[in-house]
């Protein structure tokens, strides 16, 4: 019982809670895990924590707290130098700017860019089909349902190619609505 397997433990708890849409419990958990990282246990964690914890936050519906907690992971990763955990950090701010009655499509458009980019750089492909999805929404939410249906077969291709079964049903079932 270290402080950084407490520290991962509790990381991996608040995503599990996440992943079962649990808010509370993941919130909590994530927190936890934060202030664990900031405090030295893992510091290297800090940027993908709080991109994991921003998840959660816009989950329990706590938009302008998960836009902050986004925004600092991206800067912690940029600090870091952690380019996968700043690019998800950057969807992680995407999908709160999308989130708002008033969606911030330019600031969400800048955030995927430079979240492109470091896919690019880095080969981070996991996160590719967020970023074509999260493209789907803003194509839709211009009105132009054909890039939208384009963006949403890119996601496909790779969660495919990922083998992310589970990810494919989900969007085929968002299709059929």
């Amino acid at each position: 019982d270290t402080p950084q397997s407490r520290q991962i433990n509790l990381m991996v708890s608040g995503v599990l809670h996440r992943l079962d849409s649990k808010w509370d419990p993941s919130v909590e958990l994530l927190e936890e895990a934060l202030r664990a990282a900031i405090q030295g246990a893992n510091r290297e964690f800090e940027g993908w924590v709080g991109a994991e914890l921003a998840f959660a936050l816009l989950g329990r519906g706590d938009l302008d707290h998960a836009e902050q907690v986004a925004q600092t992971a991206i800067e912690v990763g940029r600090q870091q130098n952690s380019r996968c955990d700043e690019a998800r950090a950057s969807i992680a701010l995407v999908h709160t700017l999308l989130s708002r009655d008033a969606p911030e499509l330019d600031r969400a458009e800048k955030a995927l860019d430079r979240a492109q980019a470091l896919i690019d750089e880095t080969g981070g492909r996991v996160y590719q089909p967020d970023l074509h999805e999260c493209r789907a929404r803003i194509a839709r939410i211009r009105g132009d349902e054909v890039a939208a249906r384009g963006e949403i077969e890119r996601a496909r291709h790779f969660y495919s190619e990922m083998g992310a079964t589970l990810q494919l049903a989900r969007l085929t079932n968002e299709s059929n609505r």
